[in-house]
């Protein structure tokens, strides 16, 4: 009997403490509003050798307030979006009337100090409401 508890004892703590531990998700969502958007550049698996753009959309009810973009889990800039997106617009006008016109932003980053090798970019989305939303990590190759 004694076995018997322990064994499951042993398998409660590892359903549990799994599902925690072994179970995390890289899109963090504030439920605050709905947040949209999409990281359209690089392209999964690009390969960039002294610059690139990044690029994407967000959308949200309040309005984007900015887009922090990280590289390697290191900060690398904020950016507003403000440039106009034909085709979100026609898709999110009716549900983002704040954000959806000018929901398009890009950069040039240089990256021709970079290592070679596979890096991650993450964007992560703040709202005039405070909500936010950090969308899944992109890989992409720099080859100097």
């Amino acid at each position: 009997m004694k076995r018997l508890c322990g064994i499951w004892l042993l398998v409660t703590l590892v359903f549990t403490l799994g599902a925690n531990t072994g179970c995390h998700s890289f899109s963090r969502v504030n439920r605050l509003e709905p947040i949209e958007g999409h990281l359209d550049l690089p392209a999964p698996g690009s390969k960039l050798r002294e610059t690139g753009i990044v690029g994407g959309w967000a959308v949200a009810e309040s309005g984007v307030k900015r887009i922090a973009v990280y590289i390697d889990k290191q900060f690398i800039r904020f950016i507003k979006p403000e440039e106009k997106r034909p085709d979100i617009a026609k898709i999110y006008a009716h549900d983002f009337p704040e954000s959806a016109e000018k929901s398009g932003w890009t950069f040039m980053l240089d990256v021709s100090k970079m290592a070679d090798g596979v890096h991650e970019i993450v964007t992560q989305v703040e709202t005039n409401k405070g909500g936010m939303r950090e969308f899944a990590p992109v890989q992409f190759q720099v080859i100097h």
